[in-house]
């Protein structure tokens, strides 16, 4: 391993979730997080923490805003008059491809069961029993308005700035406004003078066009909802960040005339830096103690944030992710300013990162090379230069839209009896398949590589991941075999086992799906006498005398049930609470970091 591997932080709890989930991969069960606990909400607020921290690094200049609702605007849900739900108030009906027609969306409503017995009821409203409700169609028309009003701003300043420009330079050359008209003095200049006018027009003209392309692509955004703490009335925070210092001055008039929802006094916009950004990702997590149904699927805090790259993934181009493969190194090393000076962190790239550009296709594993580069340039088409095999852009290009036209590339989107939509299965080819061939042509038509030096780069990328969560899986065995020790019982002694033996804590799989009685182990799941033989622990140790599971044994075990899980999820929930103020105190946390 690299030799930074050893200043990585290492890892608490191999998995922080309560409730973990098993999914089936390659024929054996694993343990997943369930993404709903509060541990699951915490890490990923922690990930968005450190996201927006590197995307303020990234970026030159960023601003701080909050948009609220005035009583006009609120969006809030009403009980059904035909149905036990609560739909949006301007929820129209949905109409099924067989002809039934429903009174409202039911995309946009939540069951009576899912609400619990308190409802969040705003005021100022005569509608009983009626609670507000974060509408993320009003955030993705706001992000519209907005860069249509930036855009706007930015082109009216590069066409003044390209007119100013061109105007000085005529001045210079002897046109005068007052005096003359404009074609009448361009048609008097000699052939030597128009040239040079010619192509000082043509320069800025190019300037000009760049300087267009660029006010298309300028903002790069982060927005999250919350609920008030005590009127659970829906707002929204979130950041802008720009590279051009005049997109950053224009940007603040632009968000002004782009919310339409409330007075101009009541949207607070304000320059920011990274100190927010531990404030904004507590909204991630803030409706764990939100009313159940405000948790629902229907009304539950969402954020919206920019893809192309993710924000935080802007310095993982290309480039560097090729220059990593170059130095032979996965891990990047940054300085950070805590409460006890300047700190290196060292951390590795993200699976995301690694995953958006060298994607694994289907059934990954259990391919041989030579199907595995089959499908990864299903889209390539290739091309001699100088007797060297390349690959021919132009020609892959048509291929892969000839595909699109002539073939099943992706599912087909339909919509169930209930309004939910669904992916038929219906595709000629699987969805990981295609996403790894496209990557590799990307890949191959930027870097003008071929797919063999691709292939080579997405075996070590994900090989040496593999190896490093490896090594933290070890650390933490380690340090779990100096702390845990096997519980005892009237049957059986901890004495009686090896401190390694306690490595099976952390394979929730195999202690969850353990068979009721020893019998049904060699009728229905005979690998798990090899799997208990790995961990040097014979299976009679999991069942009492008369062959039943001994589940209080294997309660014991699991890692959510040990002590030190125990002291890491008291952590996280203290935490939680910590932030979880009043509004009037989430304000004052808000200036003195922007102070």
């Amino acid at each position: 391993m690299h030799p930074l591997v050893s200043l990585v932080k290492p890892k608490e709890v191999l998995l922080p979730c309560v409730n973990p989930v098993l999914v089936r991969q390659n024929g054996r069960w694993y343990a997943h997080a369930c993404g709903k606990c509060f541990m699951c909400l915490d890490k990923k607020a922690k990930i968005w923490r450190a996201r927006i921290t590197q995307e303020f690094k990234d970026n030159r200049f960023a601003l701080f805003f909050t948009l609220t609702y005035d009583n006009n605007h609120v969006p809030f849900a009403r009980p059904a008059e035909d149905a036990p739900r609560y739909i949006l108030d301007d929820a129209k009906g949905f109409k099924f491809p067989d002809g039934y027609e429903t009174s409202y969306s039911e995309k946009v409503s939540v069951d009576y069961t899912d609400c619990g017995s308190f409802i969040p009821a705003l005021s100022g409203f005569d509608v009983v029993n009626s609670f507000g409700v974060a509408s993320r169609l009003d955030v993705q028309k706001f992000l519209k308005r907005f860069r249509y009003y930036l855009n706007s701003l930015l082109l009216r300043h590069a066409r003044l700035k390209f007119y100013d420009k061109l105007f000085s330079y005529t001045r210079w050359l002897g046109y005068n406004p007052k005096s003359q008209d404009f074609e009448s003095w361009l048609d008097d200049l000699d052939t030597e003078t128009y040239n040079l006018y010619s192509d000082i027009y043509q320069h800025y003209k190019k300037i000009y066009e760049k300087e267009k392309a660029k006010a298309k692509q300028i903002v790069r955004y982060f927005i999250c909802s919350e609920y008030g703490s005590h009127t659970f009335r829906p707002h929204y925070h979130g950041f802008f960040w720009f590279d051009d210092e005049t997109a950053y001055k224009y940007a603040t008039r632009c968000i002004y005339k782009a919310w339409k929802m409330c007075r101009k006094g009541n949207i607070n916009v304000q320059p920011a830096d990274s100190g927010t950004a531990s404030y904004v990702t507590t909204y991630v997590t803030s409706f764990t103690d939100l009313p159940r149904v405000l948790q629902s699927k229907f009304a539950r805090p969402f954020c919206l944030a920019s893809k192309g790259p993710a924000i935080g993934y802007k310095s993982y181009s290309p480039e560097k992710v090729q220059k990593m493969y170059l130095e032979r190194t996965i891990f990047r090393s940054d300085e950070t300013v805590t409460k006890q000076g300047k700190q290196t962190v060292v951390y590795p790239v993200p699976p995301s990162v690694v995953c958006r550009y060298f994607p694994k296709c289907y059934q990954y594993s259990a391919l041989s090379d030579v199907d595995k580069l089959c499908v990864y340039t299903r889209f390539i088409k290739y091309k001699k230069v100088d007797g060297v095999e390349k690959v021919d852009a132009a020609a892959s290009l048509a291929c892969l839209e000839w595909y699109k036209k002539n073939t099943k590339l992706y599912p087909t989107r339909a919509i169930n009896e209930l309004g939910d939509s669904y992916n038929e299965e219906d595709s000629w080819f699987h969805a990981a398949d295609i996403a790894a061939a496209r990557a590799c042509l990307r890949w191959c038509i930027h870097f003008d590589t071929h797919p063999l030096h691709y292939m080579t780069m997405l075996d070590w990328f994900h090989y040496q991941y593999a190896q490093f969560q490896l090594y933290q899986q070890y650390q933490y065995m380690d340090k779990l075999c100096r702390n845990v020790v096997w519980p005892a019982d009237k049957y059986y002694h901890a004495t009686d086992v090896t401190l390694y033996d306690v490595q099976c804590c952390i394979d929730d799989a195999f202690l969850r799906l353990l068979p009721r009685h020893i019998s049904m182990v060699d009728e229905k799941m005979p690998e798990y006498r090899r799997i208990a033989a790995s961990y040097n622990i014979p299976i009679s140790c999991f069942y009492d005398r008369l062959g039943f599971r001994r589940d209080e044994i294997i309660a014991q075990l699991l890692e959510c049930n040990q002590p030190h899980f125990k002291r890491y999820a008291q952590r996280i929930q203290d935490d939680l609470k910590m932030f979880s103020k009043s509004k009037r105190a989430n304000a004052h946390v808000l200036d003195s970091l922007i102070d």
